[in-house]
């Protein structure tokens, strides 16, 4: 994968955040040399991952992945996965601007659900082995939706890391996500967890 546009920008974005959180839950002088040994594996990391399409939008998610497995790793054992999560959620939202990604778009409108389902549609055509294969579901009315995923792209990142133990993390953050969405997600099974498929249902908030 090389988008180095992306891949700047995600480090930039959230590496002070991380740090700050890691050396809250260790100590200022861990949290720097985990965040000092991360990013060269991180950018290490994005360029050996197979590509997804340039113009996918569930490559953010799947970069942002990296980043949070580059600390996990970076890490050297002593951060649990538990604690790379709390680490993970609490950085990502004191970030105003990765709150307003997510809050810039309606997602209960009948035109972002079809280009979500154009999207899903695509993957089923998998293109691209380390992409995600999804399915939409439309609602009885826009205010609710469903997404199946018979593959996961981050779960297929954190599987060749070698860090898969990070998975259900990484499904817990999508509540915090729709938070951000104005929905709320029920996902009663994940690949993460040994799920045949991730069943998310969002609902908008009232």
């Amino acid at each position: 994968m090389n988008n180095i546009i992306y891949t700047r920008a995600i480090w930039l974005l959230f590496n002070k955040s991380c740090r700050r959180q890691i050396a809250i839950k260790f100590d200022t002088y861990f949290a720097k040399e985990v965040m000092k040994r991360a990013k060269p594996n991180y950018f290490k990391m994005i360029r050996r991952a197979p590509a997804v399409g340039k113009h996918n939008p569930m490559l953010i998610n799947i970069m942002v992945t990296a980043f949070v497995a580059s600390i996990y790793k970076a890490g050297e054992g002593k951060i649990a996965p538990e604690q790379m999560g709390t680490i993970m959620t609490s950085s990502m939202e004191s970030v105003s601007l990765f709150r307003k990604f997510f809050e810039m778009n309606d997602y209960f409108s009948k035109g972002w659900q079809d280009k979500r389902n154009e999207q899903a549609l695509r993957s089923q055509q998998r293109e691209y082995q380390a992409d995600f294969v999804s399915e939409f579901i439309y609602g009885k009315t826009v205010d609710e939706y469903g997404l199946k995923n018979y593959e996961c792209g981050i779960y297929k990142l954190l599987k060749r890391e070698d860090c898969v133990e990070l998975a259900p993390q990484m499904c817990k953050f999508d509540h915090v996500m729709a938070k951000y969405m104005n929905a709320n997600l029920k996902l009663t099974k994940t690949l993460a967890t040994g799920g045949d498929f991730c069943d998310f249902w969002y609902t908008k908030r009232q």
